[in-house]
Parts: structure tokens; C-alpha cells; sequence
């Protein structure tokens, strides 16, 4: 068959397909208009039944605190373990201040029960319930007096060498936490001297999760502090932080680079010209670590490791503050500027996990710690359009654009 005959036949389909795509845009259109009027109607039905549905949240939250912790009065300690661990996942992924203004007294009680004759595993999914709990109650006399029953306990474990270190580990991060919270200026004095004994005494220990803890930990009772009190110490706390950064342990060598950080951060607010006597030493091991090539460590952890150290470089070299973002939800972002407010982001993550996120967004206590002012209610997350609204919208942004592709196959012509 000649190829002009060829051409023709196709271009006539061509025109039969582009004329069906109109009239398929057209009635496409009009269904776009009648679904945006429909959905705005369902809207506005159902805005009267959101105290309901929020109503039903709170009851089934409070049944499932019930029932987990009817699991941590089981005989089986496994038993124990699971409710503790389902309680913590249920409190870290919900914001709900209403069900803890009813359970906070038993939640304590649970709490202290499994502190004082559990075994390690229980202790430390208690000692991370303990922490969400006082997330949960923020800045109020209701976790003053959890940190005042609970701090004992938890001091006593963090001091026991006898314990596993992830359970002196929680500790750490726990009363740093309650510390950040509810805690005074001599409270931060007493406990950050606390967690510098204890990172001395494992100091010949590399690689151990004790370490790795308290270094992550204490910047965030540190940055409460006054910055000259921090710069009159700054030659001691950088000389005891060094020796970390020789260590096996990936956690262990960054939390020390980033403790090294805060200090150089601290001190430069209370003096712009600081530098400390080792200086050039602490730069030039930064230098090492963030252009690590040994084939000792995997390539995964060289590489990681090279992405966390060039920040601390950069500022160490150039005073270039350290930048990052989290989007909190589609109508606000969290934007932290300084070591101290990254840090402070990382022990919150650490207790709360992917629960971070919701109470990012209602959480009153955290907000203003860093921050994002008043809550913007529970239609934050939605965005400006409804996900049918956008369905509609794509479908008649896709028909159009088939539309004017099919409207400049027409209009070309041969150049000769």
C-alpha cells in the first residue's frame, strides 16, 4: 500500500479519536462542576457530626489504654513487655490530653510498679512509657509529680552498673527529657554532672550504647543553661568529648562530634572570638571523619558517616549553622537553624519515634518548644482540596492536555 494512502487513513482515525476526546472533555467538565457542588454539600453535612466522630476517637483510645493495661498485670512477662510496648505506640501516635486528665494516676501507678520489680525488658519499655507520658502532660504539675516519683527510680538504674545498658540507656534519655521539662537550673547542674561521671567511667568502653545515649542526651540540658556558665567549662567538656571520636560505634563518634558542636555553640554566644586550646586538633579529626575512606567500616557507614560530620566541619571552620526541615504537615514546616534545636528534635524523635508528627501538630507543650504557635486544628493535614476535588481536577487537567496535543498534531505542516 503507497504511503500517502497510508498517512490518510491514519490522520482521518486521527480526527474520529480527537472529536470523542472533546466530547468525552466536555461531559468530563460538566461532571467536575456537579462533583465540586456535591462534595461541597457532603462538607458541610458532615461538619456536624466531627464532635461525634472526635467523641468515638477518645472512648476507642480509652479502651485500647484499658485493655493494654490490663496486659501489664499479666503473669507472663512477655505478656507484660507487649501491653507496655502497645501503650507506648498508643500514646506516641494520639495526642490525647482528655484520656490522660482520667488514667494519668494509674498510668503512674503501672509505671512504678514495673520500675521497682520488673526485669530489664520491662524496665525499659516503662521507662519509655514514662517519657511519653510526660510528653503527653507537658509543662504542667501533673509531670512535675512524675519526675519527682519517678527520677529515684530511674537515677538509681542509670547508676547500677549491674543493669543492661539499654535500660541505662532509656534512663538517660528519660531524666534528660523530665529534666528539659519541669527542671531548674541547679536540677540541669546536678544531672548533666551525673551523666559526665557516667560517660567518663565508659570511657575505655568503644562502641557502647551507654556512651552513645548520654551524648546525645546531654546537649539538651546543656542548651538551658547559661552560655557563660557553658563557656567557662567549654575546655574541659571539649577535652572529655574528644576522646569519643576515636570510638567503633558510628552513634557513638557522631553524638561526641555533635556535643563538641553545642559547646563551640554556647560558647561563641557568650564570647564571638572563641576558640578553644585545641583548636586545630578537634578541626582536623572533624576533617578525618568527613572525608573517611578507611576500608575498615562498611561503605554504607562511611557514607553516612561523611554526610553527618560535614556539617560540624562547616561550622567549626566557617561558623555556618547547621539547616534542616521538617514538614510538620501540608500548610506548615518546622525549620531548625542551630544545634541545640536539632538536638533538642532528636530526643523528642528517639522517645515519641513516627509519632513525632501528630504531636508536632496538636501537642501544646512542643510547639512552643519549638516554636510553631498555636495548633491549626485537625484539618491541617487535608490541604486546600479534598482528594475527590483533586481527583476531578487532574481528570480535566489530563483531558485538556490531550486536547491541545491533539490540536498541534493537526497544524503540522512539512517544511520543504
Amino acid at each position: 500500500m503507497p504511503k500517502g494512502e497510508r498517512k490518510t487513513k491514519h490522520s482521518k482515525g486521527s480526527r474520529r479519536g480527537e472529536r470523542q476526546e472533546r466530547d468525552v472533555y466536555e461531559e468530563d467538565s460538566l461532571s467536575v462542576a456537579g462533583s465540586v457542588s456535591t462534595n461541597s454539600t457532603i462538607s458541610s453535612d458532615s461538619d456536624g457530626d466531627e464532635f461525634g466522630d472526635e467523641t468515638e476517637l477518645i472512648d476507642d483510645t480509652r479502651s485500647r489504654i484499658d485493655e493494654y493495661i490490663t496486659a501489664t498485670e499479666h503473669k507472663s512477662a512477655k505478656t507484660r513487655v507487649s501491653g507496655l510496648a502497645s501503650l507506648c505506640q498508643v500514646l506516641s501516635d494520639n495526642y490525647v490530653p482528655d484520656c490522660m486528665d482520667a488514667m494519668q494516676e494509674t498510668l503512674l501507678s503501672t509505671v512504678q510498679r514495673l520500675l521497682k520489680r520488673g526485669g530489664d525488658g520491662e524496665k525499659t519499655a516503662s521507662c519509655r512509657l514514662a517519657g511519653v507520658l510526660i510528653l503527653q502532660l507537658g509543662f504542667s504539675e501533673e509531670s512535675k509529680h512524675y519526675l519527682e516519683e519517678l527520677s529515684p527510680y530511674l537515677m538509681t538504674c542509670l547508676l547500677d552498673h549491674t543493669k543492661s545498658q539499654q535500660l541505662r540507656a532509656m534512663c538517660v534519655r528519660i531524666l534528660a527529657l523530665g529534666y528539659f521539662i519541669i527542671g531548674d537550673l541547679p536540677d540541669h547542674v546536678e544531672v548533666t554532672t551525673k551523666f559526665e561521671q557516667v560517660l567518663v567511667s565508659t570511657s575505655s568502653q568503644c562502641g557502647d550504647v551507654l556512651a552513645a545515649a548520654i551524648l546525645e542526651s546531654w546537649p539538651c540540658l546543656v542548651s538551658l543553661m547559661p552560655p557563660p556558665m557553658v563557656h567557662g567549662n567549654s575546655e574541659a567538656l571539649i577535652s572529655v568529648f574528644q576522646q569519643f571520636l576515636d570510638s567503633k560505634d558510628p552513634a557513638v563518634r557522631l553524638g561526641a562530634g555533635e556535643a563538641i558542636a553545642t559547646v563551640y555553640e554556647m560558647s561563641l554566644e557568650s564570647d564571638p572570638a572563641f576558640l578553644c586550646s585545641d583548636h586545630d586538633e578537634v578541626t582536623l579529626k572533624m576533617k578525618e571523619l568527613a572525608t573517611d575512606h578507611s576500608h575498615r567500616r562498611s561503605k554504607a557507614e562511611r557514607k553516612e558517616g561523611r554526610a553527618s560530620f560535614r556539617p560540624i566541619l562547616l561550622f567549626l571552620e566557617e561558623g555556618t549553622a547547621p539547616e534542616d526541615k521538617v514538614i510538620v504537615c501540608k500548610r506548615q514546616t518546622l525549620r531548625m537553624t542551630s544545634w541545640t534545636e536539632l538536638l533538642r528534635y532528636a530526643l523528642m524523635k528517639d522517645i515519641l519515634g513516627a509519632g513525632i508528627k501528630p504531636h508536632l501538630m496538636e501537642n501544646l507543650f512542643l510547639r512552643e518548644v519549638f516554636g510553631l504557635g498555636s495548633p491549626l486544628g485537625k484539618d491541617a493535614e487535608k490541604g486546600l482540596y479534598s482528594k475527590e476535588e483533586k481527583k476531578h481536577r487532574y481528570a480535566a487537567s489530563r483531558m485538556y492536555r490531550q486536547m491541545e496535543r491533539g490540536n498541534c498534531r493537526d497544524k503540522r505542516s512539512a517544511v520543504f
